[in-house]
């Protein structure tokens, strides 16, 4: 009942993925339906090969579905620039790569690159949405801490708070409690379910 009434975010209908290997089709996911839901934390889980970073790329605009469609919003993921898209879907990966000299506030700034294109440059409104990240996820503390000198947890969060300043309607993260212990993990997750059902994003953890 409390699912009906909650708008539909994403949707993928009778999905086949897959890669064309030396001229071999190689198909990775097969007449696959799904939801994300705003308000609703989803867990995708399986082992390693079974194709999820595949779906992510699809959702992602990078790759073109086989057979079926993908659609955010109600409209199909084609119609989108990959710059709208970033707009509107934000992406935290298993290990990505920022210099270790960045503060935790520049990290968190650049979740508003999709909006001030590449020069970077804040206005108020921007400052207002990184600010905002930071007191969210709890980390306005370490705002000018570098990356280095912060635990893999407090990272992680920080990392988080830069898909928040991103002010996507989707959130994706890929493996983010891989390298943490248990608290942290249980930390993050629940940070993560706080954030969907305050803010109505549709968020889903690969895992």
């Amino acid at each position: 009942m409390e699912t009906s009434q909650k708008h539909t975010a994403l949707t993928g209908k009778k999905l086949t993925l897959g890669y064309v290997h030396q001229k071999v089709n190689k198909e990775i996911l097969s007449d696959l339906d799904f939801a994300l839901f705003s308000g609703e934390l989803t867990c995708l889980l399986g082992p390693n090969g079974v194709g999820k970073s595949t779906l992510i790329k699809a959702i992602l605009g990078q790759i073109q579905p086989w057979k079926g469609s993908i659609q955010l919003d109600g409209q199909s993921i084609s119609r989108f620039s990959l710059e709208e898209l970033a707009k509107r879907i934000a992406v935290v990966l298993t290990d990505p790569v920022f210099p270790g000299n960045m503060t935790v506030g520049q990290l968190v700034a650049l979740g508003r690159t999709p909006h001030t294109g590449w020069s970077g440059k804040l206005n108020q409104a921007d400052r207002e949405v990184v600010e905002k990240a930071l007191s969210d996820t709890k980390i306005t503390y370490l705002r000018d801490e570098r990356l280095s000198e912060i635990s893999d947890g407090q990272r992680q969060k920080a990392m988080i708070a830069r898909a928040l300043a991103q002010d996507g309607q989707v959130m994706i993260l890929d493996e983010p409690t891989a390298h943490l212990d248990l608290v942290n993990r249980f930390e993050i997750m629940s940070l993560l379910r706080d954030i969907a059902h305050s803010q109505q994003k549709a968020i889903l953890v690969v895992t």
